[in-house]
């Protein structure tokens, strides 16, 4: 494959992934089977979808990982080092989904020079307020225990410590040199919310 069509395919940068490094590595032609399947104006949606997630596990370095092990595997070792940033993540499958049928649509677009040839609306795109804008996702944001426990639980908890209209501050964790939180040098209680 040329670097040219390479660089086609490359949308952004991926999760901490400069796109120099992604470049270089899409040119090592380690994923040119995956690759070509993008400059196949006839492969199908699904695999499209394949092939992407396949290109996802390779540039976190796991080929035949799932996305959602990779990912989890990543987070608990970024949590347990307390680096945790959620962007650099790989994405879900659902996410890697939306991304590859989104860069699909656009290959098209550009090697048969003609202008949606196929409804965006099938390749990950949406109509929004301000034109087309990718659809991010359709899987859930988080498992519903977790959102369940977050309004259900987290909200009592800390509306019975600090009445009804209580609000996180924006700046909520961040400490002052002397080790007081921003609330407490203004002469505010601000109790720590210890979740029990």
């Amino acid at each position: 494959m040329k670097a040219l069509d390479k660089a086609k395919i490359l949308k952004a940068a991926i999760g901490g992934h400069g796109k120099t490094t992604l470049f270089d590595r899409f040119c090592a032609g380690d994923i040119d089977e995956h690759m070509d399947i993008f400059l196949d104006v006839h492969a199908t949606k699904d695999v499209v979808i394949r092939a992407g997630i396949a290109i996802f596990q390779h540039i976190y370095h796991a080929p035949g990982i799932t996305l959602g092990a990779i990912r989890y595997n990543m987070f608990s070792w970024k949590a347990a080092a307390g680096l945790i940033k959620p962007e650099t993540l790989p994405p879900t499958e659902g996410a890697a989904t939306q991304h590859s049928l989104c860069a699909d649509l656009q290959t098209r677009d550009w090697m048969l020079l003609q202008s949606m040839s196929l409804d965006p609306s099938d390749y990950g795109w949406m109509v929004g307020v301000h034109g087309y804008e990718p659809v991010p996702t359709l899987d859930p944001m988080a498992p519903e225990e977790l959102l369940q426990f977050t309004s259900f639980e987290l909200v009592p908890q800390v509306n019975a410590a600090y009445g009804d209209s209580f609000s996180f501050p924006r700046d909520h964790r961040q400490r002052s040199p002397r080790g007081k939180s921003p609330g407490e040098k203004h002469g505010q209680d601000e109790r720590p919310f210890t979740g029990s």
